[in-house]
């Protein structure tokens, strides 16, 4: 059959990107590392030149107050320094302590490179149902919002590395491991501490949340009195908890969360915590009837990114970078699946709308908001990729017969 020309002309360039692409996977693992530390190093000292490293002095500023026994939860202290709230746990201003000794042109340097070190490693640390080329596609899929989360010193590198190394230490029943990441996620940024919920999909639940999910967290939580003491301790706590609930509620941003879908809702609804808990709950749920059939790995890749895109797409005050931690559990189900056309349309569609289009040196900042701000495509887009990994989960619940246990097919096959 003779195709038209303009047929002809793209099949051609089609071609011509998917054999540069691939020549690009096929380069090593550490080809691949330097490759992205040079970018990391380029985007971090863009920023250090024009003296813009604004979050980085968040932390800095924060964690030398927070040892001089200043309150950091508070809008005058931000104020104070021009920049923006700090919203971090306590137990924060301990590991970025170190950081906060350096020069302030050093410190944004050290930072960022310890960032893309742990996610480079969260990536390719994965388990072996994740074969090398795979983790080379997710890995440059997240490539391009890595960088950017990088170039703003965002603490969601961080997070999104811990989601996927507890997932992994999950999957090796390394249980210690993977509750100690977790509970340094939830007492720092919350948002990691949900991933505990996952303890219902493998060995011995009841023992692991007793014997270690309840004392390390007491510990973690616990850390900071050898500085504030008891009283200042509890002061502490509840000065950050006012502030978490009462500073970013206050504000009017188009904050990239499902509330600001102007199709759903004229106006963001004024209790959103009570929408957020139902469909947490729902969540909790979902898991409980999933123990059933704990041993399809889809299943727990999907409940693993069902979690990861609730934290975020149900979250306050997202930012368009904080989908880096919703799109890296994506990837996790994603790549554990056999995929059909309307798989791979969502993966595009995610890959450009949601890692390229905010990008701009990519795409032009006039169409990103128009598509953003104006169409929420990005919102409505992510919202359905969330929902059909719902719908997956509860039809592997309700037709369990029909639900295939993959764990043992060769995923070198399956990432083509």
């Amino acid at each position: 059959m003779e195709y038209p020309l303009h047929l002809k002309m793209l099949q051609s360039v089609r071609s011509f990107f998917k054999q540069k692409i691939q020549r690009f996977v096929n380069k090593s693992e550490r080809y691949h590392f330097i490759f992205g530390l040079i970018l990391t190093f380029g985007v971090t000292i863009s920023e250090v030149l024009k003296w813009k490293q604004r979050n980085f002095f968040i932390y800095n500023n924060a964690t030398r107050d927070f040892w001089k026994h200043i309150n950091v939860y508070d809008v005058a202290w931000s104020n104070g320094y021009g920049t923006d709230i700090y919203v971090y746990g306590p137990l924060f201003n301990f590991i970025f302590y170190p950081i906060s000794l350096m020069p302030d042109w050093l410190g944004p340097f050290v930072w960022t490179f310890i960032e893309y070190i742990v996610f480079f490693y969260s990536v390719f640390a994965l388990p072996d149902i994740f074969n090398q080329t795979t983790k080379k596609k997710m890995w440059l899929f997240l490539l391009p919002i890595l960088l950017h989360n990088l170039m703003y010193y965002q603490y969601n590198v961080v997070v999104a590395a811990i989601f996927l190394i507890s997932f992994t230490q999950f999957e090796k029943n390394n249980f210690f491991r993977a509750i100690l990441l977790i509970g340094i996620s939830a007492v720092t940024k919350i948002y990691g501490g949900f991933q505990f919920v996952l303890l219902l999909l493998h060995k011995k639940p009841i023992k692991n949340i007793f014997l270690y999910a309840l004392p390390t967290m007491v510990i973690l939580i616990l850390i900071p009195i050898f500085h504030t003491g008891l009283q200042g301790l509890i002061e502490t706590y509840t000065n950050w908890f006012k502030f978490l609930k009462t500073s970013k509620q206050s504000s009017e941003l188009p904050w990239q969360s499902f509330f600001y879908i102007k199709w759903i809702f004229k106006n963001p609804p004024p209790h959103k915590e009570i929408y957020q808990s139902i469909i947490g709950i729902f969540i909790g749920i979902l898991t409980l009837l999933s123990i059933k059939i704990k041993d399809d790995v889809e299943v727990r890749t999907a409940l693993f990114a069902i979690l990861t895109g609730w934290v975020i797409l149900f979250s306050s005050a997202p930012e368009i970078i904080t989908y880096l931690i919703a799109l890296t559990g994506y990837l996790v189900w994603f790549f554990t699946k056999e995929r059909n056309k309307i798989d791979k349309f969502l993966f595009w569609s995610n890959f450009f709308i949601l890692v390229i289009t905010p990008e701009d040196i990519l795409f032009p900042r006039t169409w990103m908001n128009y598509i953003y701000f104006n169409l929420n495509l990005n919102l409505l887009l992510f919202s359905f990729t969330w929902l059909k990994m719902i719908w997956i989960v509860l039809m592997k619940i309700y037709q369990p017969n029909n639900s295939n246990d993959i764990k043992h097919i060769n995923f070198v096959e399956t990432s083509k």
